[in-house]
């Protein structure tokens, strides 16, 4: 992380988002670091940058943003380069993560927040289609939100049922 994912991200992020917070979500795997690791922590706030860890949340896959999309964004460059063997297949993904657009992963993030909002609808379950809204066209068409609505009222509700469970 200190090594590789810093870097990488300080030498693509957009330097006049420099000391917005970035947050990098990993999953609860024990393997991974602490969400407050003092050398992690400290190493995330050099050259100004405001880079924070979070994990996703507990046995929620379809609110992972790794598995909406950009293992499979990641993935599909990788492929056309055609690894064969296990050496081979670790540089393969190193490069495929450098020739990933990071501009690409808004829709990604575009898809998480209609997630959210349709899980909202249900009470918070599973039981929900991933709405499709064309994405790539309205990016095209420079008309790709960076952020999804949601009416003061699903909120309320969402606020409602949160407090009525507890």
């Amino acid at each position: 992380m200190i090594n590789k994912v810093l870097p990488a991200i300080r030498a693509k992020w957009p330097r006049e988002d420099v000391g917005k917070p970035i947050f990098i979500q990993q999953d609860n795997a024990p393997s991974h670091l602490k969400l407050d690791d003092p050398v992690f922590c400290e190493a995330a706030k050099q050259d100004g940058f405001d880079i924070r860890l979070i994990c996703q949340p507990p046995n929620s896959p379809d609110f992972n943003i790794l598995d909406l999309g950009f293992f499979r964004a990641i993935q599909a460059i990788q492929y056309k380069k055609n690894a064969k063997t296990l050496e081979a297949l670790v540089p393969t993904v190193k490069e495929a993560f450098m020739e990933y657009c990071p501009y690409k992963a808004n829709r990604i993030f575009v898809t998480l927040q209609t997630v959210l909002k349709e899980s909202i609808k249900v009470k918070g379950n599973n039981n929900y289609k991933i709405p499709h809204m064309q994405k790539q066209r309205l990016e095209r068409e420079e008309r790709l939100p960076l952020q999804i609505s949601c009416k003061a009222s699903l909120l309320d509700e969402a606020l409602a049922n949160l407090a009525a469970s507890n």
